[in-house]
């Protein structure tokens, strides 16, 4: 007690008191109250029902016999605990759950053995009243487990389980995709890691970004694990940046890293989260309105690339990593998943402040949808981390991705048997063309015929004009249905460079 109940040397008088809390109120109020203490803790597991009286008394006899007390002779027992119920426990439960063979007697002297009344057995059946003072026995397999416990768990027989009928069990699509995601770029020499999902304003000014306009926009903590990172991600990329950094101080210069994680996505006009009654099943409609005030949380990979991508050796040079490296992982993903993946660069004015406005990208779904970003960090973002100049990084919204891939069937292309046709094309288009542009526009005026193309050389100089380059293009035309020749080689030329005079882009002799 307080103040005004504490014992002194002019007290004649004491209430003793011994009392039984309910475990879940007392759970509830220290969460809500966030206060919670050893006897908080204690009753919230569950105390003996018949304790209080024997403690009491026990209190008063110390009292009477060290304190020269005298007791009062008329003691008040309220009880309104209830008594635990009776489970009915079938001795076949053990061999079911456990897999241990027992006698019925030795059954049911386990369970006398740990103060259960047990009644019954004749047909294999029990009626087991537990303890009070064993308020977890409430179920059968809590019996079951008690048994397993005291005859021993080195007794219970290894058995190696039969392999399931193959139905609808395994990976979903998602965990599936999932695994190809972590497993590509594993391959490609990055290595995984996790990294704690909060970040606070150091963090957002690192990346460039002004606190004030972001923190409307994140998920805040109540009661935060670090008072200076009271924020939820909105991009993987913050707290995998704070990695590499840990990495690069401890000296390790050429790190490249990824993670697969969710980032949480706060709408200001969400509506609020009602607060739901406790003990009972909220209603369906309660629900759909927590789910609704809940700030979306789509699944992200990031990578960071830093240091050298290739180190010096009697073969060759070091090459430190830039924006293709970013790219080239990028598009493993991409051709992995088939998502068909592809590169904008932003407009003037439009890049985002963390990367660099001329060496970076956004990463664009077939129907022209946002999913990501690739290229390389603004320097400024470089020089507050700490990282090395043109330090790569990319990030994908793969619940996006996902969601957008065909589930339907691949219908496999017949092998054509008529030779292969080989040409170089080269282009002189102006600087604000993309390689994927004049790709594209190669792709559907040879329709049919075209089997690949891969851009093997990208040209700029003097000599081209101003804001203007080239690009070379390796293409293989072959025709299902009959061998190409000079004629049908040079219609397909044609009809490719007229497609490309569209886009401004003229064949160089």
């Amino acid at each position: 007690g307080g103040q005004y109940g504490e014992v002194t040397d002019e007290t004649t008088n004491i209430l003793i008191e011994a009392a039984h809390f309910d475990p879940i109120s007392i759970a509830r109020s220290a969460r809500r109250h966030k206060i919670p203490s050893e006897a908080s803790r204690r009753f919230e597991r569950g105390v003996d029902t018949r304790l209080q009286p024997a403690a009491a008394q026990e209190a008063v006899e110390l009292l009477s016999k060290y304190g020269s007390g005298s007791a009062s002779h008329s003691p008040k027992d309220l009880n309104n605990t209830v008594k635990p119920k009776d489970i009915l426990f079938k001795a076949s439960e053990v061999k079911r759950l456990a897999g241990l063979d027992c006698e019925l007697n030795r059954i049911s002297e386990v369970l006398i053995d740990i103060g259960c009344r047990v009644g019954g057995g004749g047909n294999g059946e029990f009626t087991v009243a537990p303890p009070t003072w064993r308020p977890d026995l409430t179920e059968p397999c809590d019996l079951v487990e008690e048994v397993a416990r005291l005859i021993g768990y080195d007794n219970i027989p290894v058995v190696v389980p039969s392999a399931p009928v193959l139905g609808n069990s395994g990976l979903t699509p998602f965990q599936l995709r999932h695994r190809w995601v972590a497993n590509t770029l594993a391959e490609s020499g990055l290595v995984e890691t996790l990294s704690y999902p909060f970040v606070g304003d150091e963090d957002f000014k690192a990346f460039a970004l002004e606190p004030e306009t972001v923190h409307g926009n994140s998920v805040q903590l109540e009661n935060p694990l670090a008072g200076d990172r009271p924020y939820l991600r909105r991009s993987l990329l913050m707290t995998l940046a704070l990695t590499v950094q840990r990495n690069i101080r401890r000296g390790l210069q050429n790190v490249g890293i990824y993670e697969l994680g969710r980032v949480f996505l706060w709408d200001p006009q969400a509506p609020a989260i009602p607060a739901l009654p406790g003990g009972v099943r909220p209603s369906d409609e309660q629900l759909a309105a927590l789910d609704a005030g809940l700030p979306e949380q789509p699944e992200h990979v990031a990578a960071i690339f830093t240091g050298n991508a290739e180190d010096a050796g009697w073969l060759s040079q070091k090459r430190p990593v830039d924006w293709t490296d970013a790219v080239e992982a990028v598009e493993r993903v991409s051709k992995r998943l088939g998502a068909r993946l592809s590169l904008q660069q932003p407009a003037s004015g439009e890049s985002d402040p963390s990367w660099h406005p001329g060496r970076s990208a956004r990463v664009l779904l077939p129907d022209g949808s946002v999913v990501g970003t690739v290229g390389e960090f603004h320097p400024e973002v470089n020089a507050a981390l700490g990282l090395p100049a043109h330090s790569a990084a990319f990030e994908l919204n793969l619940t996006a991705i996902f969601s957008a891939l065909d589930d339907s069937p691949v219908q496999a292309k017949a092998i054509s048997t008529f030779p292969p046709v080989h040409q170089d094309l080269a282009f002189t288009v102006p600087e604000a063309l993309s390689a994927q542009e004049l790709q594209d526009t190669i792709v559907k005026a040879a329709g049919d015929d075209l089997e690949s193309i891969e851009l093997f050389d990208v040209f700029t100089g003097d000599q081209l004009g101003k804001d203007k380059k080239s690009l070379a293009y390796a293409v293989t035309f072959r025709s299902p249905v009959k061998t190409l020749g000079a004629e049908d080689s040079e219609a397909l030329r044609s009809v490719i460079v007229e497609a490309a005079e569209q886009l401004g882009a003229q064949l160089r002799a």
